[in-house]
C-alpha cells in the first residue's frame, strides 16, 4: 500500500505548487484561441477546427502553420462547462500537469529505472518552474497535452513489449499506442519525437538492434506520414513563415548555443521570460557559435564518458532521448514567432526534453546517495527535499507572472523593452480596461522603436476607436488589410465596422456581403451587417443576422443586448425579454441585463417580474443609477411612495448633478417630496 502511495506524490506536488495559478485570467493568446473563437464558444462549427490553422481567427497575417484541433477541442469542452470563467481552464491544465507528472513516473518504471528515480524524477518534474508556462497559462496547454498522449503512446508500446503480454493484449496496446501518437501530433507538433523515443528504447534500452527499432517505429512513422498528408495536403496547414535571414546553415549555427540555454534553464532555471528575444548566429567565426559549440562538445564528451562507465542501457537512452527532444526546437524549420526573436525558443519548449534531463538527474542523485553509507541516508532524502522544494518555492513565485497581461508584459519586457508586440498587446490590454491614458503611454513607446509595424498600426487603431474617433482609425486599418491575405476576414470585418461607424454603411455593407459570399462569414460580420440593416429599419433582416451572430457566440452581451434593444425599439417587448433572458443564463448577475429585463417586463405588463429584476440590479450593483431610476419610478407606479422615496433620493444624492439626478429630483417633487 506505502508503495503504492509512493506514486501519488509527483501529481501531488504538481497541484500544490500551481495552486495559486487557479485565479489567473485569460492572457495573451487566449483571447484569440478561446474568447474570440466563435467554434469554441457555441460547439456548432467543430468541425472548421480540423480545417484550419490554430490560428485562424486572427487578424494579424503572420502565417502560424500550428494544427492543433485536439488542443482547441479540449478549449471548447471546457467552455462548455465553466463558459468565460478562467478558473476551469486553469484547473485543467493542473490536471492535465499532474497527470503527466504521475505519467513521468509510471514510464520511468516501466523502463526499467526503479522506484526511487521514478518517484524523484516525477516530483522534480512537478514542481520544476521551467514548466510555469505550460501549466499557469491556460494557452501553453498545447505541451501538456501532447506529452500525456505522447507519453501514453510510449507507456502502452513497452507494456505491449513485456515478454508476459499475451498477443490479443500486445496488438490491443500496439493500436492504442498508434491512436495516441495520432492525438499526440493533433495536439502539438512536439509530439513526433514520441517516434524517436520508441526507436531509441528498441535500440539502446532492450537491445533489439535496428531492425527491430526500425519495426517498432513503422507504425508510428505511418501516422505521422498520414498526417502530414492531411496537414499539408488536405488542410493546407503550412510550415510557419520564415525570416529572410532564416536557413539552414542560420539555423545550425546558432544550435549549440540554443541547446545550452535551454539545458541551464532546465538546470539552474533563472531569468525565465514569456518573449526570449535569441539573434541567430551569422558566421563560424561569431563567438557566441566558437564558444557554444566548444562548450556543447566538452557537455557531449562528459556524457559519454558517463554513460560508457556506468555501463547501463538506461543512461544511454536517455541521454539520446535528451538529445532527439531537442530536435524539433532547434529551428531547422521555424517555429512561429516575431522577427526580433530571432532564433525562437521558449521555456514551454522544455516540457518534452525536462522528462529525459530530469530523469537522468534523479538517476545521478540516488545513485550517489546509495553510495552514502546508511547512517546518512537520512541527510540525502532532507538534500532531495530540499531540491524539490526550493524547486516549487521558484514556481509558486513564478505563477503570478502569468495571472494578468500587465504583470505577464511587464514582466516580459524587462528582458526585451524594445519589443513591439509585447508593447502592442500591453497596449491592448489597457485600451479593454479603459486605462485610455496608459494605452497612449505604452503607445508612445511604440513609437520611439517602429511605428510601420502591424502590432503598432493595430494598438494605435483600437484606442482610436476606444475615443470615438473612427475617421482617424480608418486609414491604419486599410493599410492592415492592403498588407493581409485577401483570406483575412478578420482585418477586413474590422475595416467594415470603422466604415460603418464612421458614417459610411454602404462600403462596409459591401464589404461584409463579399466576405459572406466568399463563405468567410463569422458572427462578428453578421452582427456587423446586423446593426447595419437595424438603421436601413430593415428590422427582419437585422433580427435573422443578430440570431445567427448569437448561435455562434450565444454569451455576447453586445449581440444579445443589441437585439433586445431592437425588439424594445420597435415594440416587440416579448422578443425583447427572450433575448435577455437567454444572455442571462450566460450573466446570471449582470446588473445591466437586469436592467432590460426589468423595462421589458414592465412594459410588458408583467410588475412583479419588473420589480424583481429591478431590485436585484440595485442589489448587486448599489451605485447602478440607471436601474435604481427604473425601481424608483415603478414602485412610485404601484402607490409605493416610501420605497419609491429611498430609491429615488438615493440616485438624486449619488447621481447629482447628471440628467439621471435631475429626473429623480423631478421625480420626487411630482411625488409630493420623501417618504410621508
Amino acid at each position: 500500500m506505502a508503495r503504492h502511495a509512493l506514486l501519488l506524490i509527483a501529481p501531488a506536488l504538481a497541484v500544490l505548487v500551481y495552486l495559486n495559478s487557479l485565479d489567473g485570467e485569460f492572457v495573451w493568446d487566449d483571447q484569440k484561441l478561446i474568447l474570440e473563437d466563435y467554434a469554441v464558444k457555441s460547439g456548432r462549427h467543430l468541425d472548421q477546427i480540423f480545417v484550419n490553422d490554430f490560428f485562424f481567427r486572427h487578424e494579424n497575417d503572420l502565417s502560424y502553420g500550428y494544427y492543433r484541433p485536439i488542443t482547441t477541442l479540449s478549449y471548447a469542452a471546457d467552455y462548455a462547462l465553466w463558459g468565460a470563467r478562467p478558473f476551469g481552464f486553469h484547473a485543467t491544465n493542473v490536471a492535465l500537469h499532474a497527470a503527466c507528472s504521475l505519467l513521468v513516473v509510471l514510464l520511468l518504471l516501466e523502463l526499467g529505472a526503479g522506484r526511487a528515480v521514478a518517484v524523484v524524477a516525477g516530483a522534480l518534474f512537478a514542481v520544476h518552474p521551467i514548466h510555469t508556462e505550460s501549466v499557469a497559462w491556460i494557452s501553453g496547454r498545447t505541451d501538456l497535452l501532447a506529452f500525456l498522449l505522447g507519453g501514453g503512446s510510449l507507456l502502452a508500446h513497452a507494456l505491449a513489449r513485456r515478454p508476459s503480454a499475451r498477443p490479443p493484449a500486445r496488438a490491443a496496446l500496439a493500436a492504442a499506442s498508434a491512436l495516441l501518437f495520432a492525438l499526440a501530433l493533433l495536439a502539438k507538433e512536439m509530439a513526433v519525437v514520441v517516434l524517436l523515443w520508441i526507436a531509441l528504447c528498441e535500440l539502446l534500452l532492450w537491445s533489439r538492434g535496428w531492425r527491430a527499432a526500425a519495426r517498432a517505429a513503422a507504425p508510428l512513422a505511418a501516422v505521422a506520414a498520414a498526417y502530414a498528408i492531411a496537414r499539408f495536403a488536405a488542410v493546407e496547414v503550412g510550415v510557419p513563415g520564415q525570416l529572410r535571414e532564416h536557413g539552414l546553415g542560420a539555423a545550425l549555427l546558432t544550435t549549440p548555443i540554443t541547446v545550452l540555454r535551454y539545458l541551464a534553464w532546465m538546470i539552474a532555471p533563472f531569468g525565465q521570460s514569456a518573449y526570449v528575444q535569441h539573434p541567430y548566429v551569422a558566421s563560424p567565426a561569431d563567438p557566441r557559435f566558437l564558444l557554444g559549440a566548444a562548450t556543447l562538445a566538452l557537455v557531449g564528451a562528459v556524457t559519454w564518458r558517463a554513460v560508457r562507465a556506468a555501463g547501463k542501457a538506461q543512461p544511454a537512452f536517455l541521454a539520446a532521448a535528451l538529445a532527439a527532444s531537442f530536435l524539433p526546437i532547434l529551428n531547422i524549420v521555424r517555429v512561429a514567432a516575431p522577427e526580433d526573436m530571432g532564433a525562437a525558443m521558449a521555456e514551454r519548449f522544455c516540457y518534452f526534453p525536462s522528462f529525459p534531463l530530469l530523469a537522468i538527474v534523479a538517476a545521478s542523485g540516488v545513485a550517489a546517495a546509495r553510495r552514502i553509507p546508511r547512517g546518512r541516508a537520512v541527510a540525502a532524502a532532507a538534500v532531495a527535499a530540499a531540491i524539490v522544494g526550493s524547486l516549487g518555492y521558484l514556481t509558486v513565485r513564478r505563477n503570478p507572472v502569468w495571472h494578468d497581461e500587465p504583470a505577464l508584459f511587464e514582466d516580459a519586457l524587462l528582458g526585451a523593452p524594445d519589443a513591439v508586440l509585447l508593447l502592442g498587446s500591453l497596449a491592448n490590454h489597457h485600451v479593454r480596461d479603459g486605462d485610455l491614458a496608459a494605452a497612449e503611454r505604452t503607445l508612445a513607446r511604440i513609437a520611439d522603436v517602429e511605428k510601420n509595424a502591424y502590432f503598432y498600426w493595430s494598438a494605435q487603431a483600437l484606442l482610436y476607436v476606444a475615443r470615438g474617433d473612427y475617421d482617424a482609425a480608418l486609414p491604419l486599418q486599410r493599410e492592415i488589410v492592403r498588407l493581409s491575405s485577401p483570406k483575412n476576414a478578420v482585418a477586413r470585418n474590422n475595416l467594415a465596422f470603422l466604415y460603418r461607424m464612421d458614417g459610411q454603411p454602404d462600403e462596409a455593407a459591401r464589404i461584409l456581403a463579399r466576405l459572406m459570399d466568399e463563405g468567410r462569414g463569422y458572427s462578428d460580420v453578421w452582427f456587423n451587417l446586423a446593426e447595419i440593416r437595424r438603421a436601413e429599419k430593415r428590422y427582419d433582416e437585422a433580427r435573422g443576422l443578430y440570431r445567427r451572430a448569437l448561435a455562434d457566440q450565444p454569451d455576447s452581451l453586445s449581440f444579445g443586448t443589441a437585439l433586445a434593444s431592437m425588439e424594445l425599439g420597435i415594440g416587440r417587448d416579448d422578443a425583447a425579454r427572450a433575448a435577455i433572458e437567454t444572455l442571462l443564463d450566460h450573466h446570471p448577475d449582470d446588473p445591466g441585463l437586469l436592467n432590460n429585463l426589468g423595462v421589458a417586463a414592465q412594459r410588458g405588463g408583467d410588475l412583479e417580474a419588473a420589480a424583481r429584476a429591478f431590485s436585484r440590479a440595485v442589489a448587486i450593483a448599489p451605485g447602478y443609477w440607471k436601474a435604481r431610476l427604473n425601481y424608483g419610478r415603478l414602485l412610485l407606479g404601484r402607490g409605493d411612495r416610501g420605497a419609491a422615496a429611498a430609491q429615488l433620493e438615493a440616485v438624486a444624492r449619488g447621481a447629482s448633478g447628471t440628467p439621471i439626478g435631475a429626473e429623480a429630483e423631478r421625480l420626487l417633487g411630482a411625488a409630493g417630496g420623501g417618504a410621508p
